[in-house]
């Protein structure tokens, strides 16, 4: 061995040897706790706060180790005694002989446990962490001093790992009332060396305060770089959640194998894919969602180039489950604050929608969105069959076999707007625009026009709306009529209704009726006077409606209709399903009222109403026929008293009501009626707060050669017979005042005769009366038997007189007696 070697090797073994033994020397010799108050002391001057720390380890071969024990900074003044944050154990070293000889930087886990740290937030703004962000910021910065060039290259520098065990963090915020406290914190990896993979692990709980919810997350992988560190594929990448809030459960997985190029800064993921379970109060959906996703975030792009989600969700409201599937392909650019949404496919159950939507100004305060959207024809019948939905019951049971929607749609975050829709609803074709302007003030507008709507084919069977037509007797209707005095009236939603909208309606089937060129408009501004107006042909004729209402304290009513040249029979016909009237009608009603319930608006009731027949026929009875058998009857005709009518109705060519309404009382002004067999007066009063009536017509013979009737009545002519209605309007009291009639004919026919005064003839006018009556029973009693008489009196509100027998047997009313009172 050459001398100059044996020398070289003997002195590094010296150095050797020397190291070692300051190695086992300088824990004897020096103890670093007796730096611990130096240390204190320093932190506290550069923080400003309390600084404690506990025992120091110290340990120099083969490893430089230090291990810090128990350290505490202390908070900021005015936010308590609790510390702001403390370490329960701190750890790190580093590997002498590679630093000496090699210039290698080997450090040992860098370990880090039972780390805690307070941030609070104060109602006023302030916190306890601003301070220290301040001392930093104003520290004097040194001038840059000339290195070493000969530095650490990083492809020296091997860590064994990183550390993090049982962190907490807990931030109060006092001025949002949100308290969030992350616990469980924990991050650990593998040796760290450029170019070598390592695997990191990494989880935390996280609390909220408001709402209430804990979520628990953790992530694994396999970490692969490149020896530049430029290149990183993230292998097997699996990160878990779970969140448990008030009413709602969640758990999902992400997984798929990312790559990073930090040369390019762009992010290359393939396989994206993410599993979910969500459990919420209202329902549950179970699924999975994949897509490619290309970054670029210096150029800010972001690309979903086949988006996929396919779920199976359930809602508390339906009984079987229902699949969904989400197609589509998504590209963000950040540069041009766009974004396009391509080729949207959404499959739900029997229904699918299809179209693309484009947004711009994403930078913005008013972004904007534009695209299309159609909806494919599908049933909404067998859609909800397959959703256990049971649908409610309809007049036609093959209703709702087909839906159909397109349209274009644009906005942003203040409003929507729908315009070019063309919606199918089994045979009801409409088109136009609909939007809303303010999501803020729920300002809607609409144009719309339909070809033609049988809403009656959506109403529920007849037999349940025949059901609640049936009468009401007196004692239910005054019950329901004082529980709909206290309903009270949508005045809330009606001040807040904004609403500006046409609607046309081709031809309108509701109810029975059919209406052709209807049109409602809708106009009004949250909190402003609302307007209603529809126009419509109606059987031949036009129907104006007007309502307007006016919000307040108390809020105002008023309505406006008119009917014009319209056909009553076959309006009846299809509204109630028989003809009671028939002939031309003119109708006007102009109401005002105000209140809040129901019963306020009869109470407050005003205006005026007024309705002109002409050229028409009551129909169920027939007063001639009736009239002309109590004729027969009275002459002697038994075979004409007891014949049929041969129609059953009672003709008129012109029919005049009027009325006012005053509070809620209508009183009539006119009440004229002529037809061949009559003419009608009267008058009377109804009172629409209690639902009772006071009304008397006065129907006189005229009896004319032509007329229904004709010469067979003469004998009635000139014969006006009161008739009363009183009591409820729901089941009134009908009176004949047969008796009164008599009387008016008796001193009518002795003035005309005699021609005295009235005063005069008063006392023969009684002797008269009392003549013609007991004739007139006692024809008809011989002519159509005993009691005739007493029935007839009976039906013009008379009184039977006594019999000679105490238990009399009355005979049956013939079939000519007209006790039967029009309808």
């Amino acid at each position: 061995m050459p001398k100059a070697l044996k020398i070289g090797l003997a002195a590094l073994g010296a150095l050797l040897v020397l190291l070692i033994g300051i190695a086992i020397a300088l824990p004897l010799l020096i103890d670093p706790n007796d730096y611990r108050d130096t240390i204190a002391t320093k932190v506290e001057e550069a923080t400003g706060r309390s600084f404690a720390l506990g025992e120091i380890e110290l340990k120099v071969f083969p490893w430089v180790k230090l291990r810090v024990n128990d350290a505490e900074l202390g908070n900021a003044a005015g936010f308590g005694d609790q510390p702001f944050a403390s370490v329960q154990e701190a750890d790190v070293g580093v590997k002498v002989l590679p630093l000496l000889f090699d210039r290698q930087l080997v450090v040992s886990a860098v370990t880090l446990k039972g780390l805690t740290a307070h941030l609070t937030r104060k109602a006023d703004g302030t916190n306890n962490w601003d301070d220290l962000a301040r001392d930093d910021a104003a520290a004097p910065q040194a001038p840059e001093a000339e290195t070493d060039k000969g530095g650490f290259d990083p492809g020296q520098i091997d860590i064994g790992g990183v550390s993090i065990l049982d962190a907490a963090i807990t931030f109060d915020d006092r001025q949002t009332g949100q308290r969030v406290t992350i616990e469980d914190f924990s991050l650990e990896t593998g040796r760290l060396a450029l170019g070598e993979a390592f695997d990191v692990t990494t989880g935390a709980r996280v609390t909220l305060g408001e709402p209430a919810m804990t979520v628990r997350w953790d992530l694994s992988s396999h970490v692969s770089p490149d020896d530049d560190f430029t290149q990183i594929a993230i292998e097997d990448l699996k990160t878990t959640l779970t969140l448990e809030g008030e009413g709602l459960d969640v758990t999902s997985e992400l997984t798929g194998n990312p790559n990073i190029n930090l040369t390019d800064t762009r992010l290359a993921w393939p396989d994206l894919a993410v599993d979910f379970d969500v459990t919420h109060a209202e329902g549950a959906a179970k699924g999975r969602l994949t897509s490619p996703v290309e970054l670029d975030w210096t150029a800010m792009k972001l690309a979903l180039g086949k988006l996929a989600l396919d779920a199976t969700a359930r809602s508390k409201a339906i009984d079987k489950p229902i699949d969904i599937s989400l197609r589509g392909a998504v590209n963000y650019d950040g540069a041009a604050h766009t974004a396009r949404v391509n080729d949207l496919s959404l499959n739900a159950g029997e229904a699918k929608l299809t179209g693309n939507v484009n947004a711009s100004k994403l930078d913005s305060d008013a972004p904007q969105a534009q695209g299309k959207l159609n909806l494919a024809a599908f049933s909404p019948r067998k859609l909800a069959a397959e959703l256990g939905i049971e649908l409610p019951p309809m007049q036609d049971d093959t209703a709702l076999q087909k839906l159909q929607f397109s349209s274009d749609i644009g906005g942003g975050t203040r409003g929507v707007a729908l315009n070019n829709i063309v919606l199918v609803l089994d045979d009801t074709t409409a088109r136009g625009s609909a939007e809303v302007r303010d999501f803020a003030t729920q300002a809607i507008r609409f144009d719309l026009t339909m070809d033609t709507l049988n809403a009656d084919r959506y109403m529920p069977p007849n037999e349940a709306v025949e059901a609640a037509k049936e009468q009401p007797s007196e004692e239910t209707a005054k019950e329901a009529s004082d529980d709909i005095n206290q309903i009270e009236l949508p005045t809330e939603m009606l001040d807040a209704l904004n609403v500006d909208g046409v609607l046309r309606i081709g031809e309108l089937k509701v109810s029975g009726l059919t209406l052709s060129d209807a049109k409602v408009t809708l106009s009004g501004a949250a909190g402003q006077p609302k307007r209603q107006q529809v126009t419509a042909k109606l059987y031949g004729g036009d129907i104006s409606l007007d309502h307007r209402y006016t919000p307040g304290a108390t809020p105002g009513w008023a309505l406006k209709a008119g009917l014009d040249a319209f056909q009553a029979a076959p309006f009846l016909k299809d509204f109630v399903g028989k003809d009671y009237v028939s002939g031309l009608t003119k109708f006007d009603l102009d109401l005002r009222s105000s209140g809040d319930t129901v019963g306020d608006l009869r109470a407050a009731l005003n205006g005026q109403l007024s309705a002109r027949l002409r050229d028409g026929a009551v129909k169920g009875f027939n007063l001639g026929a009736m009239l002309r058998r109590a004729q027969a009857a009275y002459t002697g005709n038994k075979a004409e008293a007891r014949a049929p009518a041969t129609v059953e109705e009672t003709d008129f060519s012109t029919l005049a009501v009027a009325a006012t309404i005053t509070n809620g009382v209508l009183e009539t002004t006119l009440l004229d009626a002529a037809s061949p067999l009559l003419r009608l007066e009267g008058g009377g009063k109804v009172n629409l707060v209690n639902e009772t009536l006071d009304f008397l017509a006065k129907p006189t013979v005229v009896a004319t050669a032509t007329g229904q009737g004709g010469k067979e009545l003469e004998a009635l002519r000139g014969l006006t017979i009161p008739i009363a209605l009183t009591g409820s309007l729901f089941d009134p009291k009908v009176r004949f005042d047969f008796k009164e009639a008599l009387k008016t004919r008796a001193v009518n026919e002795a003035k005309e005769r005699l021609g005295v005064d009235e005063d005069e003839l008063r006392d023969k006018a009684k002797a008269e009366e009392r003549r013609a009556r007991d004739k007139l029973e006692s024809k008809i009693e011989e002519e159509l038997g005993d009691g005739a008489a007493d029935a007839l009196r009976g039906l013009f509100g008379g009184r039977s007189r006594a019999t000679p027998t105490p238990t009399p047997t009355p005979a049956p009313a013939p079939a000519t007696e007209a006790t039967e009172p029009p309808t």
